[in-house]
């Protein structure tokens, strides 16, 4: 459309990117021209954006100055906000600042609510959460400025290079499962992760995105979104159904900790395979899936997966929250002891540790355009929302741990980062088999069956090769040594008969 150079003088007073004397004086200089050319040639001397002059043009200036902020570009929309990235007036510092629909605030209490659960992320200090920078309201508009992260979500980067290698996958996982229990131990639950939550800067660095905001209502459509990527808000159901726990599935105040657990395991699950966990034609086909199918098995879907990596996934996404892992430093420690036995350290940022390219470089090669956001881009509606412990008002009855003491060392070489953690209350729930004790036990009982003695021992052989063979079975304890633990239990069963006869047959003789 044409535009006069004074109606684009006066929009671009009106939107605050420009004082009126300087406007004024733009005017005088081009007076014989329109005001997109002004426009055009603001863009060429980098006063202005293409966004900003298009906007101006179009008489669309109200939001493109929020507090101290100046609106540069739109980097991401959906059913819960529109996400734009700003350059802060004074310090010149860049923020991603989403902008909050009516239909999300329009609750009672929903604003003060919305500021309380702002200040509550505002105390998230994390290298893997994005950090809330500042809430406020202008003209009735609310919004949140945020940390700008420049990169692309996990999940753009699976749309766009397809599946991550089991080394790059891990790296992903342990650093949000660092995010997220430094957030639970602070009475903060997420529930919403998956791949379009987990931010991917240029360094390598994965940041976990919307993390602490209260649970706000949204009149989006379930499948908005891609495939992979499907909503729900139905009820007190809230989040990313393809990733959504049991528990929070049936009403969102039953998620805790382990729902994240839960969550995370299925996004390992998506990283590794490219797709969901579980399929379905509905909504409610999925969600009864995460109920009641058959857990998943990775290895069917991912040839390079090895047989623990297989285990600690199912333990993972098990589908009682209390035969899950019951923290994100259980998760960890489990990680770091498949990585130390595979002897396959994640390469945080330099060369791959396999025919793919590092995580950094991930970002790098998935689009010549980076996507630089605290959120997903349009592909991922920002309908996908979040909840936190904030309506766990008492989180003593959440069961949340006391503080534990990690002890981290960074052990650096030219071309490896390895981050090693050791927690001293946690061991590694997926056990070591005790097979070899077990066979022992058994062939004792059958050396000394012609004694009491022998008898202890095949039973002792007998009652711990029932229960090893049982924890394998539950995925608890590495299953390599199960023909063993059969043979040890056997020849516990065999002595224990031999003992149990030789006393029958002494006691016919006496009798």
């Amino acid at each position: 459309m044409d535009v006069s150079v004074e109606q684009f003088v006066k929009s671009l007073t009106n939107s605050g990117l420009m004082a009126s004397e300087e406007a004024a004086a733009l005017q005088d200089r081009h007076a014989a021209v329109d005001g997109e050319e002004i426009a055009s040639a603001l863009v060429r001397q980098g006063k202005l954006t293409e966004y900003q002059a298009r906007a101006i043009c179009n008489g669309q200036t109200k939001h493109l100055t929020l507090g101290d902020y100046k609106i540069l570009e739109k980097i991401g929309e959906g059913g819960m906000a529109q996400v734009f990235k700003a350059r802060h007036r004074r310090l010149e510092r860049l923020a991603a600042i989403k902008i909050l629909p009516d239909s999300a605030l329009n609750t009672p209490g929903a604003v003060d609510r919305f500021h309380q659960e702002v200040k509550t992320a505002a105390r998230l200090t994390h290298p893997n959460i994005v950090i809330t920078f500042d809430a406020s309201e202008q003209d009735g508009v609310h919004y949140l400025v945020m940390e700008y992260v420049e990169g692309k979500d996990l999940a753009t980067v699976l749309n766009d290079r397809g599946p991550l290698s089991v080394p790059q996958a891990l790296d992903a996982v342990t650093q949000a499962a660092r995010g997220l229990e430094y957030a639970h131990r602070r009475g903060i639950v997420h529930r919403d992760v998956k791949p379009s939550n987990l931010l991917l800067d240029k360094e390598g660095q994965v940041k976990i995105l919307d993390m602490g905001l209260a649970r706000m209502a949204t009149e989006v459509a379930p499948l908005d979104a891609t495939k992979a990527e499907r909503l729900t808000t139905i009820g007190q159901v809230m989040g990313t159904f393809d990733y959504m726990s049991p528990e929070q599935a049936e009403d969102a105040r039953n998620a805790d900790r382990r729902s994240d657990v839960y969550s995370l395991g299925c996004t390992l699950f998506r990283l590794l395979t490219g797709s969901a966990p579980y399929s379905g034609d509905t909504m409610i086909q999925i969600l009864l899936a995460h109920r009641e199918a058959a857990l998943p098995s990775l290895s069917a879907h991912c040839a390079d997966a090895p047989e623990r990596l297989d285990l600690i996934l199912r333990k993972a996404i098990a589908k009682r929250p209390e035969d899950r892992f019951q923290s994100m430093s259980e998760l960890i420690d489990n990680i770091e002891v498949l990585q130390s036995v595979s002897q396959a350290p994640v390469r945080l940022v330099d060369g791959p540790s396999d025919s793919r390219p590092s995580l950094s470089a991930l970002v790098a090669e998935t689009s010549a355009n980076q996507v630089g956001a605290a959120v997903p881009p349009a592909t991922a509606s920002e309908a996908e929302t979040i909840d936190h412990a904030a309506q766990l008002e008492d989180t003593s009855k959440q069961g949340l741990p006391a503080e534990i003491i990690v002890d981290a060392v960074v052990v650096a070489e030219p071309d490896v980062s390895v981050v090693h953690i050791t927690d001293a209350e946690s061991s590694p729930v997926v056990k070591s088999h005790r097979a070899a004790k077990i066979l022992a036990l058994g062939a004792l009982g059958i050396l000394l069956s012609w004694c009491l003695v022998g008898g202890v021992f095949g039973v002792i052989a007998w009652v711990r090769g029932y229960s090893d063979l049982g924890e394998m079975r539950a995925g608890r304890m590495d299953p390599s040594g199960k023909g063993t633990t059969q043979a040890g239990m056997i020849l516990g069963i065999v002595a224990t008969i031999i003992v149990a006869l030789s006393i029958w047959a002494g006691s016919l003789s006496l009798w």
